[in-house]
């Protein structure tokens, strides 16, 4: 289903409610400071009115993404999310963090003070062959290209060989990909053998909201405990041990970003390594399966993720730090991960 049919089946929705006499709305997207939204909805009831800004989403999965968590109440205004579907477990989970949403089924959770309270649940939908078919591009093969390109738009040129090697997929996966983007307008052909981007903020946020539960279950290679005299010295002792293997790791997570700002280490850390380095990390840093775990171990699919090599220890592109920041959750995190967006991809992926 696309975002289109989402919206107007949602606003339909919206319309049945007893509550509700007067809906409008503006199908515009809306920019507020870093923030886009898809649309923005007046709510008319007797007791009042009440604006609230829209983000849709066709698919929604546990973990929530975090971003949701930036969008809420975003600059004094309410924040609606409208979805395909919300089942009973996703649903839970919004109203433990007070996040309006609404679905074509006609679940709903939607409340803004003195002027409406809507609560209803267990509704099903039956899905078509058709809408049940989900982009290659939100798959996680799909989404490592995504990636790539997202970090360099230029390779949007490249033959589906290099993309293939690049991304660390099939030919086949890649030529899908390629076609779906084309197919859901994300990107747009500008002469032979030359696509650019139509929205390229549009397709960083679809990653990003995909990133969380799609893509980095299927990166993690292990979770382990690591001692505090070891993860003193992660950085140099990684680089020492590694020194063979330039293109073999590289530091994420909050340890990244603070190698890359000098900011904020959070408790956690995340180490993208290549398959066949995980034995020798995980007796190198002297690593142990643990209820707690404080270190997670990814796969490194590409050289492409990495970023710096002259710091203490190689770290990933910002766009990962900024992903894994987001993951983390918690307040230091999230605002490390605004300075990192505002100084590392702000330009890249803020419409002008």
């Amino acid at each position: 289903m696309k975002e289109k049919e989402i919206f107007d089946q949602c606003l339909n929705q919206l319309r049945s409610l007893k509550p509700v006499l007067k809906i409008s709305f503006s199908e515009q997207k809306i920019k507020i400071d870093n923030r886009r939204f898809d649309a923005k909805i007046k709510v008319e009831t007797e007791t009042g009115k009440q604006e609230f800004l829209i983000e849709i989403k066709r698919v929604l999965k546990r973990p929530l993404p975090v971003h949701l968590l930036f969008n809420k109440d975003y600059n004094k205004k309410p924040y609606l999310l409208m979805c395909e579907y919300v089942n009973n477990s996703i649903a839970h989970d919004l109203k433990k963090h007070n996040i309006n949403y609404i679905d074509t089924a006609g679940n709903v959770y939607l409340y803004a003070t003195d002027v409406l309270y809507i609560e209803r649940d267990g509704r099903k939908i039956v899905l078509t062959d058709s809408s049940t078919r989900e982009p290659a591009i939100f798959q996680p093969k799909g989404l490592q290209l995504i990636f790539i390109l997202l970090k360099n738009p230029e390779l949007l040129d490249s033959t589906v060989r290099e993309l293939a090697d690049l991304s660390a997929i099939s030919k086949d996966r890649v030529s899908t990909v390629l076609r779906d983007l084309k197919a859901e307008g994300y990107i747009q052909e500008v002469g032979k053998r030359k696509n650019r981007f139509v929205n390229k903020k549009i397709i960083f946020e679809q990653w990003l909201a995909n990133y969380s539960y799609r893509l980095r279950p299927k990166l993690v290679l292990g979770t382990f405990k690591i001692a505090p005299s070891v993860m003193k010295n992660l950085p140099e002792n990684l680089s020492n041990n590694l020194i063979k293997k330039p293109q073999g790791f590289a530091v994420g997570g909050s340890l990244g970003a603070d190698l890359l700002i000098h900011y904020y280490r959070g408790t956690a850390t995340e180490l993208f390594i290549k398959p066949e380095l995980f034995e020798k990390v995980k007796i190198m840093l002297k690593l142990i399966p643990a209820k707690k775990t404080n270190v997670t171990l990814l796969n490194l699919f590409s050289p492409e993720i990495i970023y710096k090599k002259n710091t203490p220890a190689p770290i990933t592109h910002p766009l990962l730090i900024y992903a894994e920041l987001l993951y983390q959750g918690g307040s230091r995190a999230l605002e490390t991960a605004g300075m990192i967006y505002n100084r590392y991809l702000k330009q890249d992926f803020d419409e002008n």
